[in-house]
């Protein structure tokens, strides 16, 4: 199917700007939905023969080469440098290791537990008898973790305090969070993550509930058995 110029001009329009926006930290997106879209193709073929001979064709071919350029970035992006890693390796001394804990006090009950955080790999997947524990590694940012007790409920707030230049299709753009919790607590969660991927097993915890926010993002969340009744608010960007 011949394309015209509106096609090829705001492809390489819309390239070139996820290049300049991704290199100078303006956009940042993980990207691994891009892989979902793809059926999204032969919807803009439909179309495009649908509309073929009419003045609405030209701008549906405009909207495909835009779509084809996220595309074709997205993919490429993943290849090369996705934030995708089930893995941790934190012995590689050529980047930042951090580590944040808060003791467990045996007179709280209750435990709101909060992530404020931009792009990245983040994990839930283990306990510890520390109310919380956080390691981190990579170039890309540092976490601080601010502690609050109220009687009987703690917060605990772990949020992004410093983002670091990375480069695209390269290797500065590392930044995983490995958290482990205390099981003895019932856990409130709030979570707003920005382009990610995130894997969260609460299995092993009482959870009340949980209050998600991401942006362009893959999000893994698993529940267990020890609650009855949790309540779940999720608010995504173009996520799965």
């Amino acid at each position: 199917m011949r394309k015209g110029p509106l096609f090829w001009g705001l492809f390489f329009l819309t390239l070139g700007a996820l290049v300049l926006l991704t290199k100078y930290d303006i956009l940042i997106s993980d990207w691994s939905f891009m892989w979902d879209t793809w059926p999204v193709i032969f919807i803009f073929f439909g179309l495009m023969i649908i509309t073929r001979g009419t003045v609405v064709r030209p701008i549906i071919s405009g909207v495909f080469g835009m779509f084809i350029a996220v595309f074709l970035f997205g993919i490429v992006y993943n290849a090369f440098c996705g934030f995708g890693s089930d893995s941790f390796d934190f012995d590689k001394g050529d980047y930042n290791y951090q580590y944040n804990s808060e003791p467990f006090d045996s007179t709280i009950t209750r435990a709101e537990f909060k992530i404020d955080a931009g792009a990245g790999y983040f994990a839930i997947d283990s306990t510890s008898k520390d109310l919380v524990e956080a390691s981190s590694d990579g170039w890309f940012s540092d976490f601080r973790m601010d502690s609050y007790n109220d009687y009987d409920k703690a917060e605990i707030n772990l949020h992004m305090t410093n983002s670091k230049h990375f480069r695209v299709f390269g290797e500065k753009d590392k930044n995983h969070l490995k958290v482990k919790l205390n099981d003895k607590p019932e856990w409130e969660f709030v979570f707003n993550i920005g382009a990610s991927k995130a894997n969260f097993d609460l299995s092993p915890y009482k959870v009340s509930s949980i209050d998600l926010h991401t942006g362009a993002s893959s999000t893994k969340i698993k529940l267990g058995d020890k609650s009855s009744y949790v309540d779940v608010y999720v608010e995504m960007g173009m996520a799965s």
